[in-house]
This record gives structure tokens, sequence and C-alpha cells, in this order.
């Protein structure tokens, strides 16, 4: 029986990184293309100095153009303090997602979190 067949994992950002600064929020959307659904993951690193970790969430968009807004709630995970983990964000349909990074620690020393990767997979 034919169905969707996911592909292979890829690190949407390269070989850049996000930093997350202390009491900063870093959005990064995501946009699957045509597919028949779509799978996330986030690599993160937290700052083993932090007083507070860094919650992950991801918002599906309601529609499509420039009119379409963002889910005001979704999945989020809270990574903590002095962490390196690789957190599986879900399935979705095909379409936009925004990632929300929010690192929780409000120290006056930049305990900042780093994502090193996120990964799509898509199924066509």
């Amino acid at each position: 029986m034919a169905g969707p067949i996911p592909g292979t994992a890829t690190n949407i950002l390269g070989t850049t990184t996000l930093q997350v600064d202390s009491g900063a929020t870093v959005t990064h959307e995501v946009d699957s293309g045509q597919c028949y659904f779509f799978q996330v993951w986030v690599d993160i690193t937290t700052n083993a100095s932090a007083t507070a970790g860094t919650t992950i969430s991801a918002r599906p968009k309601t529609g499509t153009g420039t009119a379409a807004l963002y889910a005001s709630n979704g999945l989020t995970i809270e990574v903590a303090p002095n962490t390196h983990t690789v957190v599986y964000m879900g399935t979705y349909e095909a379409g936009t997602l925004e990632l929300v990074f929010n690192n929780e620690d409000t120290s006056t020393v930049n305990y900042y979190s780093t994502v090193n990767a996120i990964y799509v997979r898509t199924a066509t």
C-alpha cells in the first residue's frame, strides 16, 4: 500500500546557531512546503549557571498568507539549566510552524541558551 515516505531529517539552521539571551525570546519560522506531514526536533544547550531553564513552544499558523495568525498556544517543553538535549517537538500537517524559544533565566549575567540545530523531516 502506497503512502507518505518520511525523508531524512535536515538541520534547517545550516551551520548557524540561535542564541537566546537571559530573559529574551527568540522565534524561528519553519515552513514545510508541500508534503503530507512534517516532524520537528530542536537541539539545545542551556547554561550550567542559569537559575531557570528555557521553554520551547511550537505554534502552528492558523492559515495562509500575511493575514494568518499563529496559535496563541501549542506544545511547550521546558529544558532545564545545564542541559544539552534534542527535544522532539511533534508532527504537524503541511504548513508553517513558529518555534518560540524563551530563556526563563533573569540573571543580570547573560546565561544564554544556544539552539544548535532545528531538524525537520518531511513526508512526501
